[in-house]
């Protein structure tokens, strides 16, 4: 995961509000938040970091906190800080094949691990390509509710690794070729991350150091 950083929202989105519209299911634009969602994230998911593409088989617009919540589930189902581009997360697939917006269903998720307010201090990486943390209650949520720790996301990210180190034969990873992949992949003007990137970066920083 990473922090989300929210632009603005589509303005056929604002126009629906502004018209009265309450309910998600009858704004009619939904591509034009999909392709807002998935341009801000940099064409990966708010929760695995996989790959999306602004079509309806290659995403889902995710509410944070769902639209069944009790609490503030109707209010904040337009709000444009609530949404996020998730990937597919494996829909149609057995329960323990599912993650991210799939897997989370209508349970709301600890505020530390919203992807707005997201702090990356939150969760660390582990060589076995597992996402995990020190508090309980995030990695219960990181395991059970969003589902990071699947066993094809781990394994996504350690061929991501592989992937990225074949770039280059062993003995040119100096400091110098390390610090200048971390700058490519910390640069905000990248319209498109890699798929795994802060394990990637997590990866390369360890080895900077």
């Amino acid at each position: 995961m990473r922090q989300v950083n929210k632009e603005t929202e589509p303005s056929s989105l604002a126009r629906y509000r502004s018209n009265g519209g309450t309910r998600w299911d009858d704004y009619r634009d939904k591509q034009d938040a999909r392709e807002a969602l998935s341009k801000e994230q940099r064409r990966i998911c708010a929760f695995c970091q996989g790959r999306i593409r602004p079509n309806e088989g290659d995403m889902k617009i995710a509410h944070v906190v769902p639209q069944s919540d009790p609490d503030e589930g109707a209010q904040l189902c337009l709000r444009w800080g609530n949404l996020v581009g998730s990937c597919k997360g494996g829909e149609g697939r057995p329960q323990t094949q599912r993650h991210c917006d799939t897997l989370q269903g209508n349970r709301r998720l600890p505020a530390l691990l919203h992807p707005v307010n997201f702090q990356t201090s939150t969760i660390k990486y582990l060589a076995s390509g597992q996402v995990a943390s020190d508090n309980q209650e995030i990695q219960q949520a990181l395991d059970d509710i969003i589902g990071l720790n699947t066993e094809h996301l781990k394994q996504n990210r350690l061929d991501a690794l592989t992937a990225m180190r074949r770039m280059l034969p062993a003995q040119t990873w100096n400091a110098g070729l390390i610090a200048t992949y971390i700058r490519r992949l910390e640069d905000p003007h990248q319209t498109e991350l890699p798929e795994y990137v802060d394990f990637l970066l997590w990866w390369l920083k360890k080895r900077y150091r």
